[in-house]
């Protein structure tokens, strides 16, 4: 703590109203020779002095008094003479010096009083809007937290979807440069004949990678589905997939058990999550140009 910071604490010590253990730093720092400190408590016990002798003189109430007199000890009985003095003199001056005295309790007192208002206000207000400050900045660090976490979540999110795209793209490159691949086109039917699709056929690994492109959205509550037909006009659901914002989509699929020789490949739009026959129009439509099983 600074010099600047401990003024409060310097008032508050000429007020007598610092608990034991603030009392005791203040001491020490005062002890150490500190003039700045010296001079701001030779200035605030000269404030409390002259609020004190502020106080317009009051007699002090019956009940105030007996008080006062009980907290001052035995005392002389205002009604007994001191032989030699003149009758009602003593009694008279006891009554001033009495009240003298409880004048200048009162001050003390009320002296103390205004310093610990004083000494209240003067730290109360700052501290109360650091704790303002505190909150805010609990509150924006707790927002911080939440929007990070969100960035986070959509940040492994995006991480899954090109690691996903990064399988699919080494295991197009593989099936590439097998010699056993063989390349099936799908042309756009008459719903949408600027659309176009590719399967690869890996006899060897028995699966499928196929690619579309140029084709519309399903629409709302609707999904593409690839279709395998086998010589024996088997409709074989291969999966459900729903085009890029650049109507490009790609499937890589395990070849059924028992699914024949490969006659035909069809994609229709059907409802959301596939049936398990097509119901939809024909959006691609393409045949090997060598069947094979």
């Amino acid at each position: 703590m600074n010099c600047e910071e401990r003024a409060e604490e310097i008032l508050a010590y000429a007020a007598d109203a610092l608990n034991p253990s603030e009392r005791e730093a203040v001491v020490r720092h005062l002890a150490s020779g500190c003039p700045r400190c010296a001079g701001a408590l030779a200035e605030a016990e000269g404030v409390i002095a002259e609020l004190a002798l502020s106080l317009a003189p009051l007699d002090p109430s019956p009940e105030a008094r007996k008080r006062l007199l009980a907290r001052l000890g035995p005392t002389r009985d205002p009604g007994i003479v001191v032989p030699g003095a003149p009758v009602g003199a003593a009694p008279a001056a006891a009554s001033r010096k009495r009240a003298r005295r409880w004048r200048a309790g009162a001050s003390a007192a009320l002296a103390a009083s205004v310093a610990a208002l004083v000494t209240y206000f003067g730290i109360a207000e700052p501290l109360s809007r650091k704790i303002g400050a505190l909150q805010t900045e609990r509150e924006d660090l707790a927002s911080r937290n939440r929007a990070l976490g969100s960035e986070l979540v959509e940040r492994d999110q995006r991480i899954a979807a090109l690691e996903g795209e990064a399988v699919r793209d080494s295991e197009m490159v593989r099936m590439l440069r097998s010699p056993e691949v063989e390349v099936v086109p799908l042309r756009g039917s008459g719903a949408q004949p600027g659309a176009a699709g590719r399967l690869f056929f890996d006899r060897s690994g028995g699966r499928w990678y196929f690619h579309a492109s140029q084709l519309r959205p399903a629409g709302p509550g609707r999904t593409y589905e690839l279709w395998f037909i086998n010589s024996a006009q088997q409709k074989i659901p291969a999966g459900t997939f729903d085009v890029d914002a650049n109507g490009e989509a790609t499937l890589v699929i395990a070849v059924p058990e028992g699914a024949g020789t490969l006659a035909l490949a069809a994609v229709t739009d059907e409802p959301a999550g596939g049936v398990k026959q097509p119901t939809g129009e024909i959006q691609l439509l393409g045949q090997p140009t060598t069947p094979r099983s």
